[in-house]
């Protein structure tokens, strides 16, 4: 008898010890399912300078075209242009040489406002926010790209959008932001997204060769 309960309580262990070390697992789990069923996007973005050629030195203006590719009406703050404004969400634009130098970035980093009340970013967003219906499209205004056009060749454009998060507390900004742009039907774009390149040409100034 003795041995018999002996082996019923080393069998409970050995459960008690699986049942422990399932539980620790699951989270492993879970976080390489989200590895490997990442975010189906959301936008699309698109790069339009404002022309195919230019001179050295020239100044480039390009418009950026979102589609919402979801089968909700995303909603955002009017992107910010020029600077890294992680509480807005902004459009970040770079340029590659055609020497094959090291990739120019324009943009500064700004930490942006705080918080706002939730009457007040409620009231922002019904009245100022983009709103974007399933499959339509929005076009932000042209805007100069900062781009230093040095030297002749085909220039690559690139263009990414990084939508609203908060500078010290992304995780929950966003579910601030999402849950209160949700009571007026909308959904905030959480994924950042980058445009094709598009190829510039950059020619000598004119009388130049």
């Amino acid at each position: 008898m003795l041995g018999r309960d002996i082996t019923g309580v080393r069998i409970c262990w050995v459960m008690i010890a699986v049942a422990v070390c399932s539980v620790g697992i699951q989270p492993q789990s879970s976080e390489k399912n989200k590895a490997l069923h990442p975010k189906a996007p959301e936008l699309k973005l698109r790069i339009i300078p404002d022309k195919e050629t230019y001179s050295v030195h020239d100044k480039v203006f390009t418009k950026t075209e979102f589609t919402n590719l979801t089968d909700k009406t995303l909603c955002f703050p009017e992107p910010i242009q020029g600077q890294a404004v992680p509480t807005s969400g902004y459009l970040m634009t770079e340029a590659d040489r055609p020497d094959a130098q090291d990739r120019d970035r324009f943009i500064e980093v700004f930490d942006g406002v705080g918080e706002w009340p939730r009457d007040k970013l409620l009231a922002e967003i019904e009245k100022s926010w983009i709103k974007v219906p399933p499959n339509a499209v929005y076009v932000t205004k042209p805007v100069d790209a900062i781009v230093d056009l040095q030297v002749r060749g085909p220039w690559r454009l690139r263009t990414s959008y990084y939508p609203p998060e908060g500078s010290f507390n992304p995780a929950k900004y966003r579910d601030y932001l999402q849950s209160t742009a949700q009571t007026v039907g909308c959904t905030v774009p959480e994924i950042t997204v980058s445009a094709n390149p598009v190829t510039v040409n950059v020619v000598p100034p004119l009388g130049q060769k």
